[in-house]
């Protein structure tokens, strides 16, 4: 006894509905369709399927940021390390999307705020990468999520990051990206008391850290 937009959208719909709806509909079929094919991608086609996901993302429009932001987190690991792999700047030019798209994402979109979810996909793409312009992205996108929000999904992944990293030079640069969004020495403290039960950091790491953003 239900009509076809009731089942469909839960509603009656108005005439000037049937259109908008109807597009998120096939638009988000096409992004489902387009992300599959780049998580079964291999180096051959790789680049080609990433073009067409991006393409898909352009016709989202500045107001689905949420959406874009969930989609480009949902790549899998492997996709992004393949990604990496063929070309680095690439997977650079993927991250920056997706820190504009949570920059701009708010409580009002359909998919609201996840700073867990984005921090993992940050955390994860800086441990696969070898390429510093694209870690330094990482870097800013997890400072940015520390002062946002600060919750303690966003804690643990940032210190997670903090705890792998070797190279001098990427926890300078975290420095700065946390010097940039004005965290300090109380704020870094907060941080590494929400993981009480992860204490096997470098000291001399952490010291740099805690220097270089006070």
């Amino acid at each position: 006894s239900f009509s076809f937009s009731q089942l469909l959208y839960g509603k009656e719909l108005q005439e000037k509905e049937w259109g908008t709806l109807i597009y998120r509909v096939h638009i988000g079929r096409e992004l489902e369709n387009a992300r599959g094919d780049l998580i079964a991608c291999n180096s051959d086609n790789v680049l080609e399927r990433l073009a067409v996901l991006e393409r898909t993302l352009d016709r989202l429009g500045d107001n689905a940021r949420g959406h874009e932001a969930h989609t480009i987190m949902s790549i899998s690991r492997s996709a992004l390390s393949l990604i990496e792999k063929v070309n680095s700047e690439a997977l650079r030019l993927i991250v920056q999307r997706f820190n504009n798209a949570v920059e701009d994402t708010t409580d009002r979109d359909h998919f609201s705020p996840s700073p867990k979810s984005w921090s993992r996909f940050l955390a994860d793409t800086f441990d696969l990468s070898s390429y510093f312009p694209t870690k330094s992205l990482c870097l800013e996108g997890l400072a940015n999520l520390l002062a946002r929000f600060g919750s303690p999904g966003t804690k643990h992944y940032l210190y997670r990051t903090i705890e792998s990293i070797k190279d001098p030079n990427d926890m300078k640069e975290l420095a700065r990206c946390l010097r940039l969004r004005g965290v300090d020495r109380e704020d870094i403290a907060s941080l590494l008391d929400g993981v009480p039960d992860q204490r096997d950091l470098d000291s001399d790491a952490l010291r740099s850290t805690l220097g270089g953003a006070g």
